[in-house]
């Protein structure tokens, strides 16, 4: 029987194994697989005891590896010919113990791509299948996380598959082929050194009486396959030889950046991996691991020349497995090197999270703290805020909406931009906070890192500020009420004693001129006073109306009526004094009926108004309209003129009170400047607005919008304009009272 090594494995390792053989070129190996006995209880294991059977035919040495598998086993094959490889977890075949530890102390349920390649199949040997067996997944694991060694290309896929069917999230992690090549190397080198070991103790025991010292060589030599550093490797490596030799000094040059030039003139004189030296007392050995050159072993002065060509075949062997404990140190530094910059970055971190002023913490699905820096405990008012809920210190009108974002957060791995919201911490005040939030990884599981910056003190003086605003705009509106005011009681001694004065000298005129011969110079003085009075009357009667207004005491008298027909009826009655101006009034509706809730009498009121100060402000041959256009729920009234327009400055302040375009006491158009805002007051009683749209010579338009409503249990009102005809000239001409011949 030929000296194989036989190498049983799980079925969902198996093709990691073979692979692993194949790109090493190793011979003299078998793979055997069996099929998975995972979460059986190990009550069906006779497919892995046949897989031993089988390789005791053709093998001279068995390796078992395997996990939870393997129990008992080594109660059944006693002697040196099997060796069992049993692991805690399965996994230790392609990545270290502490990594599979750490997953499952998470409560990761860790599978392998082997075994996703027949999940389906796995799944109905645990009798998992139907949705009750689900349970045992959900109740056990909080996700599925791959240990991924990358030779199967579908392994995504299939664990997409899983994940969705236990309803379970999943995690992907590469851990490449270097760690379960590494444990198959050594364990064939292991199984080939102890196989050269048989065969030289066999032949040093004919030849030689130091038989004990070189099987001490051959336990140094398995003790070099751990992982130290590269300084104790090169140590170790050094005294095996000073040994084993027994020569009288030996050197290891490493080949590397500090020395490189020296090592290659070395290996330039010779090929293959060892050569005499000049002296033929000695030999200088190449130490490699996989085709890649590591140094070179000087040996100098070997006690033994007879037996160089013994002396060089074991050195070859030797160096071999001394090239796998430099590799090994050298990736053990690596690792120690990486795990020391992340201890100093994590200690960077935690020292500036420690520092800065920022509230950093960070929540869990469950909304509990799992981390808060000093300034986050010193908010809350807590020394430690570990495991408590964030809800604890929320104000409670904020718990929906900041409960309704945390989910988001997890569900959408987004970002949330800043936001405000009142902290209650222990024992202490509330406070405002601005908080940003986001989505991260944090120990392997979806949690929320939250910055919080306390902003009570800003929002206080925000408030201050505003407050200062609002009482400086009310102080600067009563200083330009004020300043109004005084403007129009200026005015108003002018537009008092104006009609006083004519009306006086009106009078005079009479008593000087009255005979019959000037009856017609009378009537037209009479005129003249009675124009007069109705400008003194059109004044007061503002005024009272504005000051009922400011007391709430003026009340509208709401009917349903055609405000179509109040307002053609009104147009109507002016265009006499219109057409006595020379101007052209031009009346147009878009319908010719539209019942609606108003008061015809402020109706009538509010174009008078907006008709007078048309035709005071249009020249000679100018021409007004007045357009009705109805929406579905509102009437819009233009008073459009051809007039001298308002300036851009005025405009914003035209329906204030006072407020009057031409301010001078010798201006060219009379008025209290009264008029437009107690027009803007009546249709703001009917719910409605006005605006104007001016350019300066260019006209102005009055635009004013009503709602139509409609008043319940209440008829159409049709009024009787031949009834009210007399009162309404008389209104007329004291609204035009203004517009002189």
């Amino acid at each position: 029987m030929k000296n194989y090594l036989g190498v049983v494995v799980c079925e969902n390792f198996v093709k990691e194994m073979k692979l692993i053989i194949q790109n090493n070129n190793i011979e003299d190996v078998i793979v055997v697989p069996f099929v998975s006995q995972c979460k059986r209880n190990n009550k069906n294991s006779n497919d892995l005891i046949q897989a031993i059977i089988k390789c005791e035919k053709k093998c001279g040495k068995i390796i078992v590896l395997g996990g939870a598998c393997c129990k008992n086993l080594d109660k059944f094959f006693k002697t040196e010919r099997y060796k069992i490889k049993r692991f805690k977890h399965c996994f230790e075949m392609i990545v270290n113990k502490d990594i599979v530890e750490y997953f499952i102390n998470q409560k990761s349920y860790v599978v392998s791509s082997g075994w996703l390649e027949n999940w389906r199949k796995n799944v109905e040997q645990m009798r998992a299948y139907k949705e009750s067996g689900k349970m045992l997944f959900l109740d056990s694991a909080r996700k599925i996380t791959l240990l991924d060694t990358g030779i199967y290309e579908n392994s995504m896929d299939k664990l997409q598959e899983f994940g969705e069917f236990v309803n379970l999230p999943y995690d992907y992690i590469p851990v490449g082929m270097d760690f379960a090549s590494s444990l198959i190397s050594n364990n064939i080198l292991e199984w080939k050194l102890e196989a050269a070991k048989r065969k030289n103790i066999d032949l040093l025991a004919k030849n030689n009486s130091k038989l004990a010292d070189q099987a001490i060589v051959f336990e140094l030599l398995c003790e070099l396959t751990y992982a130290v550093t590269e300084k104790e490797a090169i140590e170790n490596v050094v005294n095996l030889f000073d040994l084993f030799y027994e020569s009288e000094r030996s050197v290891y040059i490493p080949f590397n950046d500090d020395n490189s030039i020296e090592s290659s003139k070395e290996l330039y004189d010779f090929d293959g991996e060892c050569v005499w030296n000049d002296t033929k007392n000695g030999f200088i050995l190449k130490i490699a691991y996989k085709n890649k050159v590591l140094g070179i072993m000087k040996i100098y002065g070997v006690e033994d020349v007879s037996k160089k060509e013994y002396y060089m075949n074991f050195a070859m062997i030797i160096g071999r497995v001394c090239g796998l404990s430099i590799s090994n140190s050298r990736r053990y530094d690596r690792q120690k090197e990486v795990e020391k910059l992340l201890n100093q970055e994590n200690e960077k971190t935690s020292c500036i999270l420690s520092s800065i002023n920022e509230c950093v913490s960070v929540v869990d699905s469950e909304y509990k703290f799992i981390y808060n820096n000093c300034a986050s405990r010193k908010i809350l008012n807590v020394d430690k805020a570990v495991d408590r809920n964030i809800f604890d210190f929320i104000h409670p009108k904020h718990h929906e909406n900041v409960l309704k974002t945390l989910k988001n957060l997890l569900c959408n791995k987004e970002e949330v931009c800043l936001r405000e919201m009142e902290l209650t911490p222990h024992n202490k005040e509330s406070i405002l906070v601005e908080t940003s939030s986001r989505a991260i990884k944090y120990d392997g599981n979806w949690c929320i890192l939250n910055v919080s910056r306390d902003i009570t003190e800003r929002k206080r003086a925000e408030e201050l500020r505003e407050k200062l605003i609002e009482q400086s705009k009310l102080l600067n509106e009563t200083l330009e009420y004020d300043r109004l005011k005084n403007e129009f009681f200026a005015n108003l001694s002018h537009e008092l004693r104006t009609p006083l004065n004519v009306l006086y000298s009106t009078l005079q005129l009479l008593n000087i001129t009255s005979t019959d011969e000037n009856e017609e110079r009378v009537k037209r003085y009479y005129n003249i006073m009675k124009q007069n009075c109705f400008r003194l009357l059109r004044l007061i009667n503002n005024l009272i109306d504005a000051t009922k207004i400011d007391s709430g005491f003026y009340k509208i008298n709401l009917k349903n009526q055609d405000i179509i027909s109040i307002i053609e009826d009104i147009v109507l009655s002016v265009v006499e004094y219109v057409n006595k101006n020379e101007i052209e009034i031009i009346f147009d509706t878009d319908l010719e009926e539209r019942i609606m809730a108003c008061d015809a009498d402020k109706i009538e009121r509010i174009i008078l108004n907006l008709l007078s100060n048309a035709i005071k402000f249009t020249p000679s041959n100018g021409k007004i309209f007045l357009n009705i256009k109805n929406t579905e729920k509102t009437i819009l009234v233009s008073v459009k003129d051809t007039g001298i327009g308002i300036p851009i400055e005025m405009q914003k302040n035209i329906f204030n009170r006072f407020v009057q375009v031409d301010k001078s006491l010798s201006r060219n158009r009379e008025g209290s400047g009264i008029g437009l805002s107690l027009v803007k007051s009546l249709i703001e009683l009917h719910g409605g607005s006005i605006w104007v749209e001016s350019e300066c010579n260019m006209g102005t338009e009055f635009i004013f919008e009503l709602p139509v409503r409609i008043l319940e249990n209440q008829e159409y009102d049709i009024r009787d304009v031949s009834i009210a005809n007399e009162d309404k000239i008389q209104r007329i001409s004291i609204e035009f009272s203004d517009i002189y011949d």
